[in-house]
């Protein structure tokens, strides 16, 4: 990819990240911070929903990158008719146990009814990203990030100017983002047939992998809902939005290296350089975004939300600080679905399980739960480096010979 484009693709990814935060940020000012905490719980599920599709975006860029893929129309190939069935199924055991998700989060049935509805548009949505990006159209996949972004940015406007509450307003997200979802299959559908099922092993690995990853990012936020105030719940969640942008660039960095290191991969070639560079500019933007939010969060929150959330720039730099590890995280979480490698599994669950038990049990307060998100990120990440990174680790904290002697 060349520089110009490289740009033109930072760019509009980060646009498309601005367009969404600015969603929050919309919805935050017309909200009260009760009801706002309220959205925050509900997005944060469409969201795990979100990125858990997203794994089959990372399966249909590995499959087309890596030429595994037939002719004939893409629209509705066998991993799009396998997305469908598993979607339904899915949407099923979510309507099933969606009472006990509204008891959870203090909501009544309907409006969790309407995220039940993004699962199926989720998964299509992601296997039209994952086409483009395993094509390498990145601008192409840029300007379709933009549609979901831009489209609910322009719900969120609209309907909380005309004072509709929560549950309309998720209901007019999921028309939103069905729209696009067509539109993308439409535009990737010449990128070729693949032929996998989203239970496929390889599939299932990168479908739970993903999925783990994003209940970590954002598990913090309906426990804030179901154990804080509900005005304190809302102050937190204005916090997260903010904290876990610092998760914007170094995502960009990762969606773009993974097809190269896929193909690396194929070829038999080191992914190491790849990977040495991609770590270092994930790490640096993730940390130029703590100490921008560090020093710029109480302005930035008095002029975007208003003075309803007096609280919420204390806690969001911490957040941000916790967050950094995870933009490791989730660049080596790619390079072992790339490599084809297991390990990970037991490493997210084990984190998933000790992060949901701390903020379940653990102080209820905002400092405890940011605290409990940088453990957890920070042992995910030193769990899952290679070996090549574990000698490199050992190696540092290994007290030299000369300063033995």
């Amino acid at each position: 990819m060349g520089r110009a484009t490289g740009v033109v693709v930072v760019g509009t990814v980060a646009l498309a990240n601005a367009s969404s935060y600015g969603f929050q940020v919309v919805t935050g000012r017309f909200l009260k911070p009760d009801a706002y905490g309220l959205l925050a719980g509900l997005m944060t599920v469409i969201a795990i929903v979100g990125v858990s599709a997203s794994s089959l975006q990372t399966v249909a860029a590995k499959a087309v990158s890596a030429g595994e893929v037939e002719e004939g129309p893409a629209v509705f190939d066998g991993l799009s008719r396998s997305a469908v069935k598993v979607g339904a199924g899915a949407t099923l055991a979510f309507l099933v146990l969606s009472p006990l998700l509204a008891d959870f989060l203090k909501v009544g049935v309907l409006p969790v009814l309407f995220v039940a509805a993004f699962i199926i548009p989720s998964l299509l949505g992601a296997i039209a990203v994952g086409r483009l990006q395993g094509q390498m159209r990145f601008i192409a996949m840029s300007v379709l990030s933009m549609c979901f972004a831009l489209s609910k940015l322009g719900v969120g406007v609209a309907m909380t100017a005309a004072g509709f509450g929560v549950t309309a307003l998720v209901g007019g997200l999921v028309l939103a983002s069905s729209a696009c979802t067509g539109v993308g299959l439409w535009i990737a559908r010449n990128a070729g047939a693949i032929a996998g099922r989203v239970l496929d092993r390889s599939t299932g690995r990168v479908f739970l992998g993903v999925t783990l990853f994003w209940v970590l990012v954002s598990l913090d936020i309906p426990f804030a809902r179901a154990f804080f105030s509900e005005g304190m719940a809302g102050q937190f969640a204005a916090a997260d939005v903010v904290g876990r942008a610092v998760l914007w660039l170094p995502s960009v960095i990762t969606q773009i290296t993974f097809p190269q290191v896929s193909q690396a991969v194929s070829n038999i070639e080191s992914t190491e350089p790849l990977m040495l560079k991609a770590f270092a500019m994930s790490s640096t933007l993730a940390a130029g975004g703590v100490v921008g939010i560090w020093l710029l969060g109480e302005p930035v929150f008095r002029y975007l939300y208003g003075d309803e959330y007096p609280d919420a720039h204390n806690y969001a730099w911490k957040i941000a600080l916790a967050t950094v590890p995870y933009a490791v995280v989730n660049l080596l979480l790619h390079h072992n679905f790339a490599r084809n490698h297991n390990r990970f599994v037991a490493v997210l669950i084990v984190a998933a399980i000790a992060q949901a038990s701390a903020l379940a049990f653990g102080p209820h307060t905002p400092t405890a739960y940011a605290t409990v998100l940088g453990v957890t990120a920070s042992a995910t990440a030193i769990a899952l480096l290679p070996a090549g990174g574990w000698r490199f680790l050992l190696q540092t904290l290994r007290p030299s010979r000369k300063s033995d002697a």
